[in-house]
């Protein structure tokens, strides 16, 4: 007689996922990714009994986000091909949307329920949007789309979200067939990129350099300006504060960019067959014979030879009282009775009112008998100077981070003092995209402001 067993399993209840792996993109968040023809998905990492607790369990994702072309998993790189249904849904505290170029559709639901995202990029690649994607997003005020012609679109792509109080920046020239193409045409305002961008250039006196690279661009393109200082010149930054030279920028908005040049300071002693060259950018002194001077000595003089004796220098030290407004220009090891150019170059956000020992000119020459210090005052523009209680901000590309602001509003301004960006902080820290290069003024709360540049 044959026994027959049975084995029963006991199904414990465990977290079903709907992910087959997850990583951090540079945009510091955590997403999920599925596997698909060519590459991979975005997609929400719990399976669960109901889309609507696709997050349930996990943590979801806050600040700007940045859907990246391509992710490495396990040494190999996948291109991301789709942003699936219901991936990011109900994410409510995360403030920005950007998607990089490459991705090509957006599905069902995929951004519903964002109620605190305020801005999304919608890339050229993407030709399918589905319905509600972008559904009870109450706080979106600007949608950026740079595909020429409307990409296929589901009925309520935007469900319940009101449109009429938000901007669409289109592609150049396309506002007519967003306007006339639903649910594109839902949108309070309509405005065209520009078609082409103007890179101007300046220098601060034509007579010390020049700036070449200047010019329109398509919106988009790469641009390389060079500045080329003139013989006793050199190159020092931008107006903007970037040392970069030649600097490379991608063209997206009309600016302008000053070359600041300040003067090389060579002085030569004519000693028979003797000379001496000091240099006060390499602070060197060639000497090519023993000074046995009885004259006084004066720049370019000839002197005659009857006893021995020493070169005397000083030292002229230049500062700025505040290096996030401004440069001061200048500080060399000098012979006795030099004369030097200094200079202070303002940067963004901030004016130069006038030097320690209260002289305004600027530039301005000095002549050097003694170590001598001499700071530049700077004023700032736009935004009162607070202090910092210890955060901090990094730049890497176009993303700022924000550390240590935890329960803290961070406001991004430009120099105008226009605040371009809000976002209330969850976490520890605070991940914001800024769409241009630019200098940016980053505030928490009411304690800290700090200026960065982005190139």
């Amino acid at each position: 007689m044959k026994k027959l067993f049975v084995c029963l399993f006991v199904l414990l209840p465990t977290m079903a996922m709907a992910y087959d792996f997850s990583l951090a993109v540079p945009s510091g968040q955590t997403l999920y990714f599925n596997y698909v023809a060519g590459g991979v998905e975005v997609t929400y990492p719990n399976s669960g009994s109901s889309m609507v607790n696709a997050w349930n369990g996990y943590t979801k994702p806050t600040g700007a986000i940045v859907i990246p072309s391509s992710v490495t998993y396990q040494g190999i790189v996948y291109q991301v091909k789709s942003v699936g249904p219901f991936a990011l849904y109900g994410c409510n505290s995360h403030t920005s949307l950007v998607i990089s170029e490459g991705i090509t559709s957006l599905g069902n639901s995929a951004f519903s329920h964002n109620t605190a995202m305020t801005m999304a990029s919608v890339p050229a690649s993407v030709t399918s949007v589905g319905s509600q994607t972008f559904g009870n997003c109450d706080a979106l005020s600007d949608v950026w789309i740079y595909a020429s012609v409307p990409p296929t679109t589901a009925t309520g792509a935007f469900f319940q979200t009101d449109l009429t109080s938000s901007t669409l920046h289109v592609n150049c020239s396309s506002d007519s067939i967003y306007g006339a193409t639903a649910p594109w045409s839902g949108f309070g305002t309509i405005v065209s990129m520009p078609c082409m961008v103007t890179i101007s250039t300046a220098v601060n006196d034509p007579a010390r350099g020049a700036v070449t690279g200047g010019d329109s661009y398509v919106f988009g393109a790469q641009v390389v300006l060079a500045a080329q200082p003139a013989t006793g010149y050199a190159f020092i930054c931008w107006n903007d504060g970037n040392t970069q030279n030649p600097r490379t920028l991608v063209a997206e908005q009309d600016v302008t960019l000053t070359a600041m040049f300040y003067a090389l300071i060579h002085d030569t002693i004519e000693l028979h067959d003797t000379t001496v060259v000091h240099d006060t950018i390499y602070d060197t002194i060639h000497v090519t014979d023993t000074l046995r001077l009885t004259d006084t000595v004066y720049l370019t003089d000839t002197v005659h030879v009857t006893d021995t004796i020493p070169l005397t220098y000083y030292q002229l030290q230049v500062f700025s009282d505040n290096n996030a407004l401004g440069v001061g220009v200048g500080s060399a090891r000098l012979l006795a009775g030099s004369e030097v150019e200094i200079c202070a170059l303002p940067l963004e956000g901030g004016r130069f009112l006038n030097w320690s020992d209260g002289v305004s000119d600027n530039p301005r020459r000095v002549v050097v008998n003694a170590d001598r210090t001499l700071t530049a005052q700077f004023d700032r523009l736009g935004i009162p100077p607070v202090t910092s209680p210890g955060w901090h901000v990094s730049v890497s590309g176009r993303m700022l981070t924000v550390e240590n602001v935890k329960g803290e509003r961070v406001r991004l301004y430009d120099t105008a003092g226009r605040l371009v960006e809000e976002v209330q902080s969850v976490g520890n820290d605070v991940f914001v995209m800024v769409r241009a290069a630019g200098v940016y003024i980053v505030r928490v709360g009411e304690f800290g402001a700090q200026k960065v540049v982005v190139e």
